[in-house]
């Protein structure tokens, strides 16, 4: 399971897997199908999904946050 997170931080990604946050990227095939400009290519492009299944607990959870945050 993960959390849709949209966002237009480009390094954010780079990011949390530098930190071991496992942060997988949908829809690859998107971006080649649309055109740059179209909602579809802005969503596959700007979602992290990030992980929030039963493996982790409140502290990697508050870990994830952090990350976010800063």
């Amino acid at each position: 399971m993960i959390y849709p997170f949209l966002t237009e931080r480009d390094a954010l990604r780079k990011h949390l897997i530098d930190s071991k946050i496992f942060v997988a990227k949908y829809w690859p095939n998107v971006l080649e199908w649309v055109d740059k400009n179209s909602i579809e290519y802005y969503l596959a492009n700007n979602i992290l999904p990030l992980p929030i299944d039963q493996r982790y607990d409140d502290e990697d959870m508050n870990r994830i946050l952090d990350i976010l945050k800063n």
